[in-house]
């Protein structure tokens, strides 16, 4: 749904139902890994014009990976610091 809101904001392509099937592949190897949340605040960003990308057009899908592992690095980082206090004698 992420995906369908950010592509609805720039100009599409006319593509053929494989390409755009290998497209949407690639958007989701490059994001899978990252929790719903981050991909809704990555898309969030770039729409908001809050990033450094050409606003005429999509993200590719490394760049919305990079914007979302930074929205969600913060979070992981502080989850790492929780865990060693927990640890620590």
């Amino acid at each position: 749904m992420e995906l369908a809101k950010l592509f609805a904001a720039f100009p599409a392509q006319t593509q053929n139902d494989g390409a755009t099937r290998l497209r949407m592949e690639a958007y989701f190897e490059a994001i899978g890994d990252l929790p719903a949340w981050a991909i809704a605040e990555a898309r969030r960003r770039i729409i908001r014009g809050e990033t450094l990308l050409d606003l005429r057009f999509a993200p590719s899908p490394p760049q919305l990976s990079v914007i979302a592992r930074a929205v969600v690095t913060p979070y992981r980082m502080a989850l790492a610091d929780l865990e060693r206090i927990q640890v620590a004698p």
